[in-house]
């Protein structure tokens, strides 16, 4: 659950903190830390007890990843 919590600590902007830098990941770095998220949701997140601030902050890491690859008129970047 830790791991969760910096990685969207680091990566998710705060709204209510806007003065807390934040990154998103590169392509790659990302493809591994997916990799992590699956796990942590599958089976309603039961390696992490069902605990569902971690089950939200992993499923707003993907959301926030997946909209930084689209383009303004909505389609998505190609990563080939």
């Amino acid at each position: 659950m830790h791991i969760v919590q910096l990685l969207y600590e680091r990566s998710v902007p705060d709204l209510s903190a806007p003065d807390r830098e934040t990154e998103k990941f590169e392509a790659p770095a990302f493809v591994f830390i997916f990799f992590l998220l699956s796990v942590v949701l599958r089976n309603a997140g039961e390696v992490v007890g069902g605990d569902e601030l971690t089950l939200s902050r992993a499923v707003k890491m993907i959301i926030t990843h997946a909209k930084m690859r689209k383009t303004k008129e909505g389609n998505w970047v190609s990563l080939k």
